[in-house]
């Protein structure tokens, strides 16, 4: 009897039809693995944004600070420059990052913020409510949401 060499043609066909199952897989995960890094990138770059602004808020004289019920709709980039002129609004309705707001879609930048004073009922302290909105590559709306309190 005489030994086999080598590989019959039906083996290189399953051979290659598993690698090519593997290959197919591995770059639906490469395609899964960058949208889930854009939208982590832009999740960070949005909290980094909102606690920038409370941050400010926290160094600016009391004298200075905007009235209760005061929303200011900013422009900004990543690096938290406002590019466009930010908008003061009286009235929260008309902001927190609503369609339409009196910038969204408007904007130059990729985030919009928007900044909100309250005061607390028989206490001391101020409220800071900030939203930084943005879309995501898909064209959907992704919001984050951030609160700090000062003593005025």
């Amino acid at each position: 009897m005489v030994a086999a060499r080598g590989m019959t043609l039906i083996e290189v066909m399953v051979a290659l039809l598993v690698s090519v199952v593997g290959l197919v897989g591995a770059l639906a995960m490469m395609g899964t693995l960058l949208n889930g890094s854009g939208r982590s990138r832009a999740t960070t770059e949005a909290s980094t944004l909102a606690q920038q602004a409370i941050e400010a808020a926290q160094t600016t004289a009391s004298a200075s600070l905007p009235a209760d019920g005061t929303v200011t709709v900013e422009c900004v980039d990543p690096l938290g420059n406002v590019s466009d002129a930010g908008v003061t609004l009286t009235t929260a309705a008309n902001a927190q990052c609503a369609q339409p707001s009196a910038v969204w879609g408007t904007c130059s930048t990729k985030y919009e913020r928007d900044t909100t004073w309250s005061t607390v009922a028989g206490q001391t302290t101020r409220t800071l409510l900030v939203q930084v909105c943005w879309q995501d590559q898909f064209g959907g709306a992704r919001r984050i949401t951030q609160m700090g309190t000062r003593n005025p």
